[in-house]
Protein backbone atom coordinates (compact mmCIF):
# COMPACT_ATOMS: atom_id res chain seq x y z
CA UNK A 1 0.00 0.00 0.00
CA UNK A 2 1.30 3.46 -0.56
CA UNK A 3 1.11 6.51 1.50
CA UNK A 4 -1.75 7.78 -0.24
CA UNK A 5 -4.31 4.70 -0.15
CA UNK A 6 -3.06 4.90 3.93
CA UNK A 7 -3.97 8.43 4.05
CA UNK A 8 -7.66 7.23 2.68
CA UNK A 9 -8.07 4.50 4.82
CA UNK A 10 -6.83 6.78 7.67
CA UNK A 11 -9.69 8.87 7.03
CA UNK A 12 -12.17 6.63 7.29
CA UNK A 13 -10.89 5.59 10.39
CA UNK A 14 -11.18 8.68 11.80
CA UNK A 15 -14.53 8.89 10.63
CA UNK A 16 -15.91 5.61 12.12
CA UNK A 17 -16.15 4.02 8.48
CA UNK A 18 -13.52 1.61 8.04
CA UNK A 19 -14.23 -2.30 8.13
CA UNK A 20 -12.13 -4.81 10.05
CA UNK A 21 -10.23 -5.77 7.26
CA UNK A 22 -9.38 -2.39 6.37
CA UNK A 23 -8.17 -1.96 9.74
CA UNK A 24 -6.24 -4.80 10.52
CA UNK A 25 -4.49 -3.33 7.11
CA UNK A 26 -3.34 -0.40 8.97
CA UNK A 27 -1.98 -1.97 11.32
CA UNK A 28 0.19 -4.27 9.26
CA UNK A 29 1.63 -1.55 7.66
CA UNK A 30 2.34 0.53 10.41
CA UNK A 31 3.82 -2.79 12.48
CA UNK A 32 5.80 -3.63 9.32
CA UNK A 33 7.22 -0.20 8.11
CA UNK A 34 10.20 0.41 10.95
CA UNK A 35 11.68 3.09 8.22
CA UNK A 36 10.81 6.53 9.00
CA UNK A 37 7.61 7.83 7.84
CA UNK A 38 5.70 11.48 6.93
CA UNK A 39 4.84 12.97 10.04
CA UNK A 40 0.87 12.70 10.39
CA UNK A 41 1.44 8.94 9.80
CA UNK A 42 4.54 8.79 12.44
CA UNK A 43 1.99 9.99 15.29
CA UNK A 44 -0.81 7.20 14.11
CA UNK A 45 2.34 4.92 13.99
CA UNK A 46 2.17 5.42 17.69
CA UNK A 47 -1.41 4.75 18.08
CA UNK A 48 -1.28 1.60 16.22
CA UNK A 49 1.90 0.36 18.33
CA UNK A 50 0.21 1.12 21.56
CA UNK A 51 -3.06 -0.60 20.50
CA UNK A 52 -0.26 -3.76 19.18
CA UNK A 53 1.13 -3.66 22.99
CA UNK A 54 -1.81 -3.40 24.63
CA UNK A 55 -3.49 -7.01 22.75
CA UNK A 56 -0.49 -8.64 24.10
CA UNK A 57 -0.62 -7.96 27.72
CA UNK A 58 -2.48 -10.66 29.45
CA UNK A 59 -4.95 -10.11 32.26
CA UNK A 60 -5.26 -13.48 33.94
CA UNK A 61 -6.88 -13.89 37.57
CA UNK A 62 -4.88 -16.66 38.47
CA UNK A 63 -1.89 -14.79 38.23
CA UNK A 64 -3.02 -12.62 40.84
CA UNK A 65 -1.91 -13.20 44.34
CA UNK A 66 -4.40 -14.73 46.69
CA UNK A 67 -4.31 -11.58 48.73
CA UNK A 68 -5.21 -9.22 45.79
CA UNK A 69 -8.19 -11.16 44.87
CA UNK A 70 -10.93 -9.04 45.91
CA UNK A 71 -13.77 -11.25 47.93
CA UNK A 72 -16.64 -11.65 47.05
CA UNK A 73 -20.31 -12.20 48.57
CA UNK A 74 -22.08 -14.94 47.69
CA UNK A 75 -25.84 -13.34 47.42
CA UNK A 76 -28.32 -15.43 49.77
CA UNK A 77 -30.57 -18.38 48.31
CA UNK A 78 -33.54 -17.52 47.19
CA UNK A 79 -35.05 -19.77 49.67
CA UNK A 80 -33.23 -17.88 52.47
CA UNK A 81 -33.87 -14.55 51.23
CA UNK A 82 -37.60 -15.86 50.80
CA UNK A 83 -37.87 -16.54 54.67
CA UNK A 84 -36.51 -13.67 55.74
CA UNK A 85 -38.93 -11.51 53.74
CA UNK A 86 -41.46 -13.51 55.42
CA UNK A 87 -40.50 -13.03 58.85
CA UNK A 88 -40.64 -9.77 58.20
CA UNK A 89 -44.03 -9.66 57.00
CA UNK A 90 -45.27 -12.08 59.85
CA UNK A 91 -43.76 -9.39 62.03
CA UNK A 92 -45.36 -6.35 60.32
CA UNK A 93 -49.24 -8.48 60.54
CA UNK A 94 -48.39 -8.69 64.27
CA UNK A 95 -47.60 -5.29 64.95
CA UNK A 96 -50.47 -4.23 63.49
CA UNK A 97 -53.02 -6.12 64.91
CA UNK A 98 -51.60 -5.63 68.21
CA UNK A 99 -51.80 -1.54 68.04
CA UNK A 100 -55.67 -2.59 66.34
CA UNK A 101 -57.07 -4.22 69.61
CA UNK A 102 -54.94 -1.75 72.26
CA UNK A 103 -56.54 1.26 70.15
CA UNK A 104 -60.00 -0.31 69.26
CA UNK A 105 -60.62 -2.28 72.50
CA UNK A 106 -63.87 -1.28 74.47
CA UNK A 107 -62.21 -1.97 77.38
CA UNK A 108 -59.58 0.73 77.23
CA UNK A 109 -61.75 3.44 76.44
CA UNK A 110 -62.79 5.84 79.66
CA UNK A 111 -66.17 6.65 77.98
CA UNK A 112 -69.90 6.26 79.84
CA UNK A 113 -72.36 3.96 78.57
CA UNK A 114 -74.81 6.26 75.79
CA UNK A 115 -77.41 6.13 78.04
CA UNK A 116 -75.80 7.71 81.20
CA UNK A 117 -74.61 10.27 78.41
CA UNK A 118 -78.33 11.58 77.41
CA UNK A 119 -79.45 13.55 80.33
CA UNK A 120 -82.00 16.53 80.73
CA UNK A 121 -81.11 20.06 82.09
CA UNK A 122 -84.62 20.59 83.11
CA UNK A 123 -87.04 18.30 84.77
CA UNK A 124 -89.89 20.29 83.26
CA UNK A 125 -90.54 20.93 79.85
CA UNK A 126 -92.04 24.26 80.70
CA UNK A 127 -88.57 25.89 81.97
CA UNK A 128 -86.71 24.39 78.92
CA UNK A 129 -89.31 26.35 76.45
CA UNK A 130 -88.89 29.10 78.60
CA UNK A 131 -85.38 28.89 78.35
CA UNK A 132 -85.17 28.07 74.51
CA UNK A 133 -87.67 31.27 74.15
CA UNK A 134 -84.82 33.47 75.98
CA UNK A 135 -81.91 32.38 74.06
CA UNK A 136 -83.73 32.90 70.80
CA UNK A 137 -84.66 36.48 71.92
CA UNK A 138 -80.72 37.34 72.62
CA UNK A 139 -80.02 35.45 69.40
CA UNK A 140 -82.38 37.98 67.65
CA UNK A 141 -81.57 41.20 69.15
CA UNK A 142 -78.12 40.81 68.12
CA UNK A 143 -78.88 39.58 64.66
CA UNK A 144 -81.15 42.87 64.51
CA UNK A 145 -78.31 45.28 65.31
CA UNK A 146 -76.30 43.92 62.82
CA UNK A 147 -79.36 44.53 60.69
CA UNK A 148 -79.50 48.73 61.58
CA UNK A 149 -75.99 48.83 60.72
CA UNK A 150 -76.68 47.47 57.39
CA UNK A 151 -79.13 49.72 56.41
CA UNK A 152 -77.29 52.73 57.75
CA UNK A 153 -74.38 51.68 54.51
CA UNK A 154 -77.50 51.05 52.10
CA UNK A 155 -78.13 54.66 52.78
CA UNK A 156 -74.79 55.76 52.14
CA UNK A 157 -74.16 53.83 49.24
CA UNK A 158 -77.43 55.20 47.79
CA UNK A 159 -75.79 58.58 48.16
CA UNK A 160 -72.51 57.49 46.78
CA UNK A 161 -74.72 56.35 43.54
CA UNK A 162 -76.15 59.95 43.08
CA UNK A 163 -73.16 61.38 43.54
CA UNK A 164 -71.20 59.27 40.85
CA UNK A 165 -74.68 59.83 38.56
CA UNK A 166 -74.56 63.13 38.79
CA UNK A 167 -71.44 64.30 37.66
Amino acid sequence: MDYREIREVMNKYWRGESTLEEERQLKNFFHGHPEVLPPELEQVRDLFGFFEKESLVATDAISLPEKGRLKIKKPLAHRERYLLKSYWEYAAIFLFLLASVLLFNPKNRNEKPAAAMITDTYQNPQQAFDATQKALALLAANLNKGKDEMQKLAVFNQAEEVVRNGK
